[in-house]
């Protein structure tokens, strides 16, 4: 059914509202800013239905239905109160005394405004008798004094939500923020019992239960319940606040223990974030009234809202406090033991220095020791091999055969063990001579050596094939040392084959240079290759190849020093091969 209607606000944007909706819905919309504009209208024009507010300036609405009911041609004429939600109860009272059968409470759902005005229209309209004159005489008092009682109500509450605000934008403990909310929000919304709750991560149990206006007995047994409230299972999925009305009063209907005090009204809302449901805020018992209204609803619901935020920022604040304190004392114990080790260091340096020390004495004592070993050993050792040689000179004639091998072999040892007592020293001054690094050209050293055996015919007819040898950084001196002992062990070990052979060079595996020197002569077994680099380990008697068991001694001690490595690979009566690295 398409109507006429007069739409009666003194706020334009109420009456943009009514305007919006009916008019979507084909009706036609007339507007006036007050009672005294709407009954100028009324008389000019026909409506089939007026819907005004209660609050306008000049005349109110009870006013100008009063004087509406005064004329005959508006006896019948359909009326609906559009008004706040804290005047609707008044508004019942003297809607009925006026012939005004519907309400419509702001703010109003579009669907809620088309759903009255279609049962008003759809209703027979009988005539309405004029209010009383006690009706004139009470309504002027009562708007203004039921206005005095709701501005004190409001201020109140204004107060509260000022306090609550200073509480929230200063608590940064959770706890503590969660309890002062449970007490002001019962102040505010005026109920005598409050309860908040908040759920764990995973929301399955509560974590937190708060309680006011309750003896400390109740409010214990309820924290030891740990109770869940089914009615607020509905409230946490749809994230909407719940009203509940005329109850029994017995408490388990909504999820509260039986200890607690009898439950007539209730009310429910969310505790959320944008992101997450924490909790919920539970109201029993309106003060001064019989059920929560919907403005008590939208309190609770925009409080609850509000104190999720900031439980919210105040959880993260409190992970941070908690984080940054962790970080503190792991600083604190990372101070200490970088004080330990610093303490660790100085004593070891410490001792470093004084082993240092001592082992500087103690080579010093030791170079003492060997220039006297070498120098007292040596003047006998001449003695002997010197008067030996003169008796074979003098008196060789005379001597019978065997005489002469015996001088022979005392002559012989006397002069291995000149040797041996050079190569000593040799080799103990090894530890203690300075490197000087410089760029070594491999292949020019290995020549080098080669050409000065064969000059000393120490080479004899072995064949010695010389690979690419690649440059190196290192000792020119110490590393010609290495190549002159390796390569006179190859020649002496493979000089009695047939085809004697020696080979020198080089390969790269996994970017790594490794030079080696390989021959095809007596070789040795692996089983004994770890005493091959000892001082005075040899692997054949002396009827076989002469030496003194040094010279790979020296190699070993040579490329150490370089931080190298050497090695050798070797079978019995083929050969061996021996392998050393010079890093970069």
């Amino acid at each position: 059914m398409v109507a006429k209607i007069l739409a009666v606000d003194d706020d334009p944007s109420a009456r943009d509202l009514l305007v919006a909706v009916l008019g979507y819905a084909g009706h036609q919309v007339r507007e006036a800013a007050d009672g005294v504009e709407a009954l100028a209208v009324a008389n000019k024009e026909q409506f089939d239905l007026i819907i005004a507010d209660l609050l306008m300036p000049t005349m109110d609405g009870f006013e100008f239905v009063r004087r509406l009911r005064e004329n005959p041609a508006f006896v019948s004429m359909p009326v609906v109160f559009y008004t706040a939600t804290y005047l609707e109860s008044e508004a019942r009272t003297l809607a009925k005394q006026c012939g005004v059968s519907h309400i419509i409470t702001k703010p109003a759902e579009s669907e809620r405004i088309l759903q009255t005005v279609g049962i008003v229209l759809g209703m027979p309209q009988l005539p309405v008798t004029p209010p009383a004159e006690e009706f004139r005489q009470k309504h002027p008092g009562l708007l203004p004094a039921r206005l005095a009682r709701k501005a004190d109500t409001v201020v109140s509450r204004l107060d509260a939500i000022i306090e609550l605000g200073l509480q929230f934008a200063s608590e940064r403990d959770p706890q503590r923020l969660l309890n002062n909310f449970c007490a002001a929000a019962r102040k505010i919304i005026g109920a005598k019992y409050a309860t908040v709750g908040v759920l764990d991560k995973d929301d399955r149990k509560l974590c937190y239960l708060f309680t006011s206006g309750m003896s400390p007995e109740i409010a214990a047994r309820i924290s030891e319940s740990r109770l869940k409230l089914p009615e607020s299972d509905a409230v946490l999925s749809e994230r909407r606040p719940r009203r509940l009305s005329a109850l029994s009063g017995n408490p388990k209907l909504v999820g509260l223990p039986k200890q607690h005090p009898p439950v007539h009204s209730f009310l429910s809302a969310p505790i959320i974030s944008p992101d997450r449901v924490y909790g919920w805020l539970c109201l029993a018992d309106k003060i001064g009234s019989t059920e929560f209204n919907e403005e008590d609803e939208g309190l609770a619901q925009i409080l609850a809202a509000q104190v999720g935020r900031i439980y919210e920022n105040a959880s993260l604040y409190s992970e941070i406090k908690r984080y940054v304190a962790q970080l503190e004392a792991e600083i604190a114990e990372r101070k200490q033991a970088q004080e330990q080790v610093r303490e660790l260091n100085n004593e070891l340096e410490g001792r470093v220095a004084k082993r240092t020390a001592e082992l500087h004495a103690a080579n010093e004592e030791l170079e003492a020791f060997t220039h006297s070993v070498s120098h007292d050993l040596r003047a006998p050792l001449r003695a002997v091999g010197g008067f030996s040689k003169m008796l074979l000179q003098d008196f060789g004639p005379q001597l019978p055969d065997e005489g002469k091998r015996l001088l022979n072999v005392v002559t012989s040892s006397a002069d291995q063990m000149r040797t041996m007592i050079d190569n000593l020293l040799k080799f103990s001054r090894l530890g203690r001579q300075a490197l000087s690094i410089q760029t070594v050209n491999v292949s020019a050293l290995v020549h080098e050596v080669i050409e000065e055996f064969r000059k000393e015919q120490s080479a004899g007819k072995v064949d010695v094939r010389i690979g690419d040898l690649p440059k190196c950084k290192g000792d020119q001196a110490l590393l010609k040392q290495v190549f002159v002992n390796l390569l006179s062990n190859a020649i002496k070990f493979s000089r009695k084959k047939e085809n004697p052979q020696v080979e020198v060079g080089c390969q790269s595996p996994k970017g790594e240079t490794i030079y080696f020197v390989r021959d095809n002569g007596a070789g040795f077994d692996m089983r004994f290759a770890d005493k091959l680099f000892g001082v005075f380990q040899r692997l054949h008697d002396d009827e076989q190849f002469e030496g003194t068991g040094v010279g790979l001694s020296i190699v070993d001690r040579i490329i150490k020093r370089h931080g190298g490595k050497v090695w050798a690979d070797a079978e019995e009566g083929k050969g061996a091969t021996f392998y050393i690295t010079v890093p970069e």
